[in-house]
């Protein structure tokens, strides 16, 4: 679900053109001046093409929390009966069927393997660290308004000092927000549907 969602927003948005996917990069550095850029030293993974460099003006470095893995290590660990897998590890849901789970962890990833294990597992559960914070249902405004409707850059940018003023804006725009993007979701289920049908 979330990989399409991806894809579909780099499609709507003509993101593709921008994007080079199998490039290995070798070396980042400032070069000095009066504008901060980068020169980047790349090359096609699965091609013959030699390294090259290009400049660009910001660098986001994203290579994912995921790429080296975390398990943890715990006492007990060797006599524990069940299996112990990291979520690269698992291929497909139906290999929590008739298990009990545990899901070890509160990110995004953990999340998704919690939701996975408690549709098709026979009971799931979720081990966070004390302080780790909430729990937020996912569609806690009800069917097709899921809750990060509400993390808006518009939203959390009203000052404070509004007080009251600040609290009925919030509404207004919550609703409003809310109603846009649903009728445009909709609409877009509708124009699937359509297509699929014909």
């Amino acid at each position: 679900e979330y990989s399409k969602y991806l894809h579909e927003y780099a499609d709507n948005f003509g993101l593709y053109s921008f994007i080079r996917f199998e490039h290995e990069v070798d070396r980042i550095e400032r070069i000095p001046g009066q504008r901060q850029q980068w020169r980047l030293k790349v090359k096609r993974v699965n091609g013959d093409a030699d390294w090259h460099e290009e400049v660009f003006d910001r660098i986001a470095i994203c290579s994912g929390t995921h790429q080296v893995r975390s398990m943890p290590n715990f006492a007990g660990v060797k006599s524990f009966k069940g299996q112990i897998k990291h979520m690269q590890d698992v291929k497909r849901f139906d290999e929590f069927k008739d298990k009990r789970v545990c899901v070890v962890g509160g990110g995004e990833a953990a999340s998704d393997m919690a939701l996975a294990a408690s549709k098709h597992g026979k009971r799931a559960f979720i081990s966070i660290r004390r302080d780790h914070g909430y729990l937020v249902s996912r569609y806690q405004y009800g069917p097709g308004q899921p809750s990060d409707l509400q993390t808006t850059r518009v939203r959390n940018s009203i000052p404070s000092v509004f007080g009251f003023i600040q609290i009925v804006i919030r509404m207004i725009f919550e609703k409003v927000f809310q109603i846009y993007f649903c009728a445009i979701y909709s609409r877009k289920n509708e124009r699937t549907v359509e297509k699929n049908q014909k």
